[in-house]
């Protein structure tokens, strides 16, 4: 016999920010409640350049190390440790793909990493390759003609990376090429 929980556990959760940070769709037992999740999601990225420890976490959300660990696994489907991995990683490819070339070993330093090396690892980790081939493949400088600024077909291919009216904008720049 399987038993469901009740409904009134089942609310639905309002999102924390625009850009895509997962957040938890409903509530339900055991998990972080609505406020706890905004203001650790708030915390992790407040604070992505230093060391986040589980107990920090836990302190913002008002829960011992061991429930906040246990209810943020259920919230969110990963450990406090991974997440922070993953945000970090994502901050990564952000500062990766800017205009202006940042050096790998400073992208680490900005998000929390404490080398290139480090970078390295967790990156190949999440992503599946290094930081160095990730930025050769999907990074390149933008054309602006005039006004028009035109993306190139690498950085519209990249995966969780929108731009807007890329196909528009690749179109033009094929034909005028």
């Amino acid at each position: 016999m399987l038993i469901r929980p009740p409904k009134a556990l089942e609310t639905p959760v309002m999102p924390l920010v625009s850009w895509d940070v997962p957040y938890p769709k409903t509530v339900s037992a055991g998990s972080l409640a609505p406020w706890q999740a905004k203001r650790v999601l708030a915390y992790i990225e407040a604070n992505l350049e230093t060391s986040l420890r589980a107990s920090d976490l836990a302190a913002a959300t008002r829960l011992s190390v061991g429930h906040f660990s246990r209810a943020f696994r259920i919230t969110f489907g990963q450990p406090p440790h991974a997440f922070v991995m993953t945000r970090r990683v994502e901050k990564a490819k952000q500062l990766i793909l800017l205009e202006d070339p940042v050096p790998l070993s400073e992208i680490a330093r900005r998000c929390g990493l404490s080398d290139l090396a480090h970078l390295s690892r967790v990156f190949r980790k999440v992503v599946g390759y290094g930081p160095a081939a990730w930025r050769r493949r999907y990074w390149s400088p933008r054309i602006v003609v005039g006004r028009q600024r035109f993306v190139p077909i690498k950085a519209a291919n990249c995966p969780g990376f929108f731009v807007p009216n890329a196909r528009t904008s690749l179109a033009t720049a094929r034909d005028r090429a």
